[in-house]
């Protein structure tokens, strides 16, 4: 089910990808079994990455919560920090301050797919400009220092 929910969504199938991925939790948010705990956590967030399609910002910021109380992985973690940051509810310093937190060891997965018109068409400026570093900081570099100097922090 996860797996088809990540098919349906890089077809732009996003109501069949959201169901899938409702329906694979309603089935396993019970079990104990861990591999399914991720699967779970992993169906959350892409849950909350694709609601910005179609939901409001209200709406997408009560999925991120969701996935903030139930997820310990801090790469979903800083996800989140990232969809807040679309929404102007944290600031990229908080959205860096999160992917900092990421153990370096830990590979990075996620890469904004379904999402990608979304976050071209909607948004400009410097904004556009600390998104799109924050986009190839997951998808080509993943190197924090780069990223820090691409978005213009200080150390």
């Amino acid at each position: 089910m996860y797996n088809q929910g990540i098919t349906y969504g890089q077809q732009g199938k996003f109501d069949d990808a959201l169901n899938s991925f409702i329906t694979l939790i309603e089935h396993f948010k019970g079990s104990s079994n861990e591999e399914f705990q991720k699967t779970i956590a992993n169906s959350r967030v892409n849950i909350a990455e694709q609601a910005l399609l179609d939901e409001t910002p209200e709406q997408v910021l009560t999925l991120v919560a969701e996935v903030e109380k139930y997820s310990e992985n801090p790469q979903h973690l800083a996800v989140m920090q990232f969809i807040r940051f679309l929404l102007d509810d944290k600031s990229i310093e908080e959205v860096f301050i999160a992917l900092n937190a990421i153990p370096t060891e830990m590979k990075l997965t996620w890469g904004f797919r379904e999402i990608k018109d979304y976050l071209t068409d909607n948004f400009e400026g410097e904004k556009l400009q600390q998104i799109q570093a924050v986009v190839s900081f997951f998808e080509q570099h993943k190197d924090i220092e780069k990223l820090r100097i691409e978005l213009g922090l200080k150390s």
